[in-house]
């Protein structure tokens, strides 16, 4: 199951986050079989202020562990961290709810116009 982490930075992590940033990296491709997506959160400066890593595990155990051992959070960047299960909906990337409502849709539409 997917759980998203999103992980706001305490204040003025810069300095830390840049030497931090090849270890993160490094940690991401060891977990590449796990990590769904990821990325940034920035300022309206485009300043990094947290980061949102999407997962794929077994449950929310698993999710913990990966965010515990992640080298930002390790290194005390951020100030909070939350983890909530998360559900793909666009693009639907394999059928599955999204496409069984819309051919459901489209069938009824077809129906309709019969």
């Amino acid at each position: 199951m997917l759980f998203a982490c999103i992980c706001w930075d305490k204040p003025h992590m810069g300095e830390i986050r840049e030497r931090t940033h090849h270890r993160h990296l490094a940690y991401l491709k060891s977990k590449a079989e796990i990590v769904h997506i990821g990325g940034p959160f920035e300022n309206a400066d485009g300043g990094i202020v947290g980061t949102m890593i999407i997962v794929d595990v077994e449950g929310e155990a698993a999710a913990r562990s990966f965010i515990d051992h992640e080298p930002f959070h390790e290194a005390g960047v951020f100030e909070t961290v939350r983890l909530r299960r998360w559900r793909q909906m666009q693009p639907d990337v394999e059928p599955g709810a999204d496409a069984a409502v819309d051919r459901a849709a489209e069938v009824r539409a077809e129906q309709e116009h019969l």
